[in-house]
């Protein structure tokens, strides 16, 4: 039978995880699930049992590139794939019970790349969490608008889950993930919405994220900062390459969000000097147009600084 869909999951000391995430994938002959551990320290009995009990539909490999990143996980993912089209998700995450009935009407299709709506939940008290606020109202405003402007903004949302890429569009334009600990999914994300020219949007609801304050999304790190900066602006130099200046306009990419980011995380005036020498550098501009709107002003600096605050409680410096 042809593979229709590879799945693509780094794992890292979360076995209990990862062991719900597989049970919510339907055994299917045409689904390719592929387990990259990234060189794991706890809970490694726990592990092996997963891989006994799964080695029949699942296959098994470990991050030997030297580098501990779930990106170097998915790049060895990627070199496995098989599938027609490739999904990643993370180990603490789980499917809905739709996901298959909802993503295999796109099989035969001839896009590039469908996005999925996901949700998210707290993992201590199962709660919805808001990690999916900002994916899901950005899917809904192009469901009900669908302009190439509301397109584009969906298709530079964070994260390489909830959707199904075609797998020749990745292996024609050499798409792989930054192998570094934090933020390695940015500009593979950006890569892959530039070449996926194709591009469906379903308001279906396939995936789940969840929130832990203990994992690498609450952690705020001044190392995880200095990786967000690099991998923006290759993000800005792919961006600035490639699109027309009007398309860059919309990806409203700007070093002001970088400053702000490190002031409010508390990281000191040192870095948010090094920040702007480093945007000066790459000539990335202080303010878009986007940013000089009271509408922008109002959402980002006020809105976003809440949840900035909430994750400074968190802070941990390197």
């Amino acid at each position: 039978m042809r593979c229709n869909l590879t799945i693509i999951i780094p794992h890292f000391n979360s076995p209990e995880f990862l062991r719900k995430l597989l049970s919510t994938i339907p055994d299917k002959e045409d689904i390719q699930i592929i387990v990259v551990d990234d060189n794991s320290t706890k809970d490694l009995k726990e592990y092996e049992t997963i891989v006994e009990n799964y080695s029949h539909r699942v296959e098994f490999y470990k991050n030997n590139s030297g580098v501990q990143s779930a990106g170097a996980c998915r790049n060895i993912g990627i070199d496995h794939a098989k599938g027609m089209w490739v999904m990643f998700a993370d180990a603490d995450d789980y499917f809905l019970p739709q996901m298959y009935e909802c993503i295999s009407r796109y099989f035969e299709s001839d896009e590039d790349m469908v996005i999925f709506c996901p949700t998210s939940i707290f993992i201590d008290s199962g709660e919805m969490a808001d990690r999916h606020i900002v994916h899901e109202a950005r899917i809904k405003k192009y469901l009900t608008d669908p302009t190439y402007e509301n397109l584009l903004n969906v298709k530079r949302m964070k994260g390489p889950w909830s959707k199904i890429i075609r797998r020749s569009i990745i292996k024609d334009n050499n798409l792989y993930f930054s192998e570094t600990l934090h933020h390695n999914d940015m500009y593979f994300v950006f890569m892959a919405g530039y070449y996926c020219k194709k591009t469906s949007i379903c308001g279906d609801i396939v995936y789940c994220i969840t929130r832990n304050r203990g994992s690498l999304t609450t952690k705020v790190t001044e190392g995880a900062y200095d990786m967000h900066v690099q991998e923006y602006v290759k993000c800005y130099r792919f961006g600035m390459e490639n699109y027309s200046k009007k398309e860059f306009e919309q990806f409203n990419l700007n070093g002001g969000i970088l400053l702000f980011q490190a002031y409010k995380r508390r990281l000191g005036l040192k870095k948010i000097l090094h920040t702007y020498k480093i945007l000066r550098e790459n000539h990335i501009p202080l303010l878009s147009k986007q940013m000089r709107s009271p509408a922008y002003l109002f959402e980002t600096i006020i809105v976003n600084s809440k949840r900035i605050n909430k994750e400074s409680k968190y802070y941990v410096k390197n």
